[in-house]
């Protein structure tokens, strides 16, 4: 298939998609045989991903001609109440609730738990029991926590932990 042909159906896939009920972006990858290969949606939390997918697989069959296997049709789902893709509302704020520190010997660990509209965010994190380490212990286990409600993992290190006296007494 010559190269503008590919990028004419990578283009044509994207805006029948783009069409389609609860569909924010989309992205098509095209093998280099110039067939879809992949396909990205960032689709709407009203709808589920399941659906998301059956409905770009029939709309590439109708419109274009194209069959496409469901398993090459990859959803991300934006959160409830989030209208377009990026960070977090602003709206949205973690509330500590719960704090956990546990120790045997010479190891601690230390649960941290954060709510929203509702929901619990856990994050844990264990190291050695010493008073010097336990203060980056709590940091560690409210990035997991954080990173729970992100959905994601390891995308916060805590290079170290401090306490700041705020006034004098």
């Amino acid at each position: 298939m010559a190269q503008a042909e590919q990028r004419s159906l990578a283009r044509d896939a994207e805006d029948i998609v783009r069409k389609l009920h609860g569909v924010s972006a989309v992205r098509v990858d095209l093998g280099r045989d110039g067939a879809i290969e992949r396909i990205h949606v960032l689709g709407s939390a009203e709808r589920t991903p399941r659906v998301i997918v059956s409905d770009v697989v029939a709309a590439l069959a109708a419109e274009l001609g194209v069959s496409v296997d469901p398993a090459s049709v990859r959803v991300a789902t934006l959160r409830p109440g989030q209208t377009e893709p990026g960070p977090a509302p602003v709206h949205a704020r973690l509330k500590f609730v719960g704090l956990t520190f546990a120790s045997l010997r010479a190891s601690a660990e230390v649960k941290v738990q954060l709510e929203h509209d509702g929901l619990l965010y856990e994050g844990a994190a264990s190291g050695p029991n010493a008073s010097s380490h336990r203060l980056e212990l709590v940091g560690q286990a409210t990035l997991r926590a954080v990173e729970t409600y992100l959905r994601t993992d390891g995308v916060f290190l805590l290079e170290g932990a401090s306490c700041t006296p705020l006034a004098a007494r």
